[in-house]
């Protein structure tokens, strides 16, 4: 495959990814309401594009804000809880520890 070829498969995956990730916050938006799921203040940009959603926030009196999209239990705080089936094969299972929890919440 030549250098041009590469660039243009790097450049297609790219922006593939790009329209992924802008859809998944897209629906994150819309699950939590237009919202931070931490303060329960708007989604600043969202108010803007949107006129009900401003009129809404008007009534409820709730200030907007610019939110980020995270993962809320990132993979390092889980906790490793390998093992084996009965049938010996290999299971490993990640759960988030209650304390990597309360330290996310908290920080």
């Amino acid at each position: 495959m030549t250098n041009e070829a590469k660039k243009k498969v790097s450049h297609f995956w790219t922006l593939r990814a790009t329209c992924f990730l802008i859809q998944t916050i897209s629906e994150a938006l819309v699950r939590d309401g237009f919202r931070c799921i931490v303060t329960g203040r708007y989604d600043a940009p969202s108010v803007a594009k949107n006129r009900e959603l401003k009129e809404e926030m008007y009534e409820s009196r709730t200030p907007t804000c610019s939110t980020q999209c995270s993962h809320i239990f990132p993979q390092s705080t889980s906790v490793d809880n390998s093992g084996f089936k009965e049938d010996g094969a290999k299971v490993r299972v990640h759960v988030p520890s209650v304390s990597s929890i309360a330290n996310f919440l908290v920080a």
